[in-house]
């Protein structure tokens, strides 16, 4: 029998990557802008940041176990 290795995202970690990334795009994009935008323009810039993160440190956010 063979093992595989599967990658799985550390949750917590991705987690509060993503409550960071959301805090200053808030204090460095909203509140400088006095919160004029749409809200879908926060979430691009949200959602755009935490992939971004995710992807440059993907070590830190996925491990691989054996199944």
């Amino acid at each position: 029998m063979t093992l595989m290795k599967v990658r799985r995202t550390r949750i917590k970690r991705a987690l509060i990557a993503w409550g960071i990334l959301f805090l200053l795009t808030v204090l460095l994009v909203a509140r400088p802008t006095e919160f004029r935008w749409g809200y879908w323009v926060y979430g691009l810039i949200w959602g755009s940041a935490t992939t971004f993160v995710h992807y440059v440190f993907r070590w830190f956010f996925e491990e691989e176990i054996e199944v």
